[in-house]
């Protein structure tokens, strides 16, 4: 089992608004080229044109008001190659005022791993856990324990999709538990209108920063914060 993820974050400016990740991951994607196979994992289609269905590896996300990419896992290496290229070119959004250029890009190992104890404090944001079928299960629901007791085990499904997805078995007990619910909102998600949870959760399970955890987390739903104690 991996011990610790090297993540690359990539910055770009200037800013964006949250609504916007989506076309800056389109803008990003129309500068990759799309008939090599080691920068499938930018766009998540093979050079045939069929899609891969796993956890994404690149994602395209909004932090302090900047668009940023992450890669790990098997897209570390690529999305390295990709943004150390002197001749990396400027995205342009639709409709947007400026070029996008790369700023910055930085490297960090986060250890995973199961602690002794529900030690560890993260938020999750615009979280995605509902589908067709389960979505009618919770409008059921009349307490607020009901919810988290409900919305606990879809996240720890989440955890274990995400440690698939970079080769770490979990064997231990995922223990987690939500401590504070925010408000639930709506977002625009491939044009429809879905439920996203926001709220805080402790857990034994040693997870990086950035890493989204749901659906939509190439395009920045389900991010992840640790929050220090």
């Amino acid at each position: 089992m991996p011990t610790t993820l090297p993540i690359l974050k990539a910055i770009f400016s200037p800013s964006i608004y949250e609504s916007e990740v989506s076309a800056f991951r389109g803008a990003f994607l129309e500068k990759i080229p799309l008939d090599q196979e080691d920068f499938a994992w930018f766009h998540n289609h093979f050079p045939d044109g069929s899609s891969q269905y796993h956890y994404p590896r690149v994602q395209y996300k909004r932090e302090n008001q900047m668009p940023i990419m992450i890669c790990f896992g098997e897209a570390f290496q690529p999305g390295q190659d990709l943004v150390a290229d002197d001749k990396f070119p400027q995205l342009k959004l639709r409709d947007h005022k400026n070029e996008l250029a790369l700023e910055a890009y930085e490297v960090k190992k986060y250890p995973l791993g199961i602690t002794d104890d529900m030690s560890q404090l993260y938020s999750i944001r615009n979280w995605q856990a509902l589908n067709q079928h389960n979505y009618r299960e919770y409008q059921e629901l009349e307490s607020l324990r009901d919810i988290i007791y409900f919305l606990e085990p879809k996240l720890i499904g989440n955890i274990l999709s995400f440690a698939k997805a970079v080769n770490w078995h979990i064997a231990e007990k995922i223990q987690l538990e939500i401590t504070q619910m925010r408000p639930t909102q709506h977002i625009n998600y491939k044009g429809v209108r879905v439920f996203a949870f926001n709220f805080v959760f402790r857990t034994n399970v040693l997870l990086p920063d950035h890493i989204g955890l749901g659906k939509g987390v190439s395009r920045g739903f389900g991010n992840i914060r640790k929050i220090d104690a």
